[in-house]
């Protein structure tokens, strides 16, 4: 079986059938041992490959204004958050920047990890 586990790809009738042993297994140990705690697999569903991919076509993209308008918020952000704590401008702490840091920076950003940023101006 571990060795079926490790293909890359499965069918969702396959991972439904490793979450329904995997559940039982853990609704068997919850029962023997009077464990209490919830079995963290229950309720969890297999995305069906249709509702998984919708279609490129279904998807409503934002405008470029939208798209400015996150850009222009996000930089403020930023430099509320960091640059002007360090003494710095936008511009300043940009130039500190490694392009290759770029999205562990933005991971950051998302996270909330401002003491990670700081570290890096």
């Amino acid at each position: 079986m571990e060795a079926s586990c490790r293909r890359t790809a499965r069918s969702p009738s396959s991972v439904d059938r490793y979450l329904n042993v995997v559940r039982a297994v853990l609704n068997h140990a919850l029962k023997e041992y009077d464990l209490e705690w919830r079995n963290p697999f229950m309720g969890l569903e297999v995305v069906r490959k249709d509702k998984a991919e919708p279609n490129r076509d279904q998807r409503r993209p934002f405008s470029a204004e939208q798209v400015e308008l996150v850009k222009a918020s996000y930089a403020m952000f930023v430099e509320d958050k960091i640059a002007k704590p360090l003494g710095l401008t936008l511009a300043q702490w940009n130039s500190y920047i490694d392009p290759a840091d770029l999205s562990e920076f933005r991971a950051m950003t998302v996270r909330g990890d401002w003491d990670g940023l700081r570290a890096h101006a």
